[in-house]
């Protein structure tokens, strides 16, 4: 029986599917050569570096044997509903609140996290993304919508 490594089998297989689908789909809007490349230029390369490169990294993980880990039910349900919330409540209660009841919710995931700590990551990433796309970026995102 072949020992191998699941995680970086299916992290593998993941990465050369995805970059197979970002190539074969960037064809289509037209390669060009080197002296002069087209829009999907680029992007067909990075698709066929992910191929390589995940199929290296699946290839790899016929090296070593590591048992497929269990699913961790805690943080997968806390960080999926951390970002269904940031989805809900986007527009009724502005990007400040919703990032911060992102974090909160997504921090209920690890058994470690505690509520000041947790506060301050939520005000900090909050604030920052609202300096990075509203002023930077200049998405119209109100800090605080509030609509009820």
């Amino acid at each position: 029986m072949i020992e191998l490594n699941h995680k970086d089998l299916w992290g593998g297989a993941l990465i050369a599917l995805t970059g197979g689908y970002v190539a074969y789909s960037a064809a289509g809007f037209g390669i060009g050569n080197a002296a002069r490349m087209g829009p999907g230029y680029v992007l067909v390369i990075a698709g066929v570096a992910m191929v390589v490169l995940g199929l290296a990294m699946a290839v790899a993980s016929l090296r070593y044997a590591d048992p497929l880990p269990g699913i961790a039910w805690r943080p997968l349900v806390a960080v999926t509903a951390g970002m269904i919330g940031f989805a809900l409540s986007l527009r009724v209660l502005g990007l400040v609140p919703a990032v911060c009841l992102l974090v909160g919710l997504s921090a209920i995931g690890d058994p470690e996290s505690r509520p000041l700590p947790t506060t301050a990551l939520a005000v900090g990433v909050a604030l920052g993304m609202w300096v990075v796309f509203v002023l930077g970026l200049r998405i119209p995102l109100p800090a605080f919508a509030l609509d009820f």
